[in-house]
């Protein structure tokens, strides 16, 4: 990852709330027009944890999409990890197979209109749920693997060389542990 030269911020507070609200056992249903009134106007007229829950959340989630996406834009796939290749394929595969986030993403809208919050929620906890749980997945991870480029990069680590050989034995240069002083 070191030769990407590529950097992607992530929100540890708002992927804390993403898993937060992935975890919610109350599966959502497919919106349908009188059930999308009455919850709408149930969250503009008595605003509860739960409308704060589903409109942060959703908020969230698609937010960490547009990341991810202009993210994955940037990478050269010919030449980059299968990790990020895999991770292009996801972000790609839910915007394509869900309309509404497809939209989303192209507008970039800061709120959502009336009765986008039951369609997000739905998508995003419902039918796209597995999908959005593999994400975060791939967003630890990747956040691993940076702070570890980073960390190699800031204190000139390399990783070990291993060579087969037939005899056994451990030969061991220019070796030291920078997070301990000298002994």
């Amino acid at each position: 990852m070191l030769k990407f030269n590529k950097a992607i911020a992530f929100n540890k507070e708002s992927l804390d709330f993403i898993e937060f609200y992935l975890r919610q056992n109350d599966k959502p249903d497919q919106p349908v027009g009188l059930d999308i009134i009455g919850a709408t106007s149930k969250f503009f007229f008595k605003n509860n944890q739960q409308q704060y829950l589903k409109q942060r959340g959703a908020q969230e989630v698609l937010k960490l999409i547009h990341l991810l996406f202009d993210f994955c834009l940037e990478l050269d796939l010919d030449n980059a990890p299968e990790f990020l290749k895999k991770l292009n394929i996801k972000v790609n595969g839910i915007i394509e197979r869900q309309p509404a986030v497809k939209h989303h993403n192209q507008l970039r809208p800061a709120i959502f209109k009336l009765f986008d919050l039951e369609k997000y929620d739905f998508i995003i906890r419902n039918s796209e749920a597995t999908e959005f749980k593999e994400l975060l997945e791939f967003c630890y991870s990747l956040d691993a693997f940076l702070s570890v480029a980073k960390s190699a990069r800031t204190y000139n680590l390399s990783f070990p060389v291993f060579n087969a050989s037939a005899s056994k034995s451990i030969e061991i240069r220019g070796i030291f542990i920078f997070l301990l002083k000298s002994l």
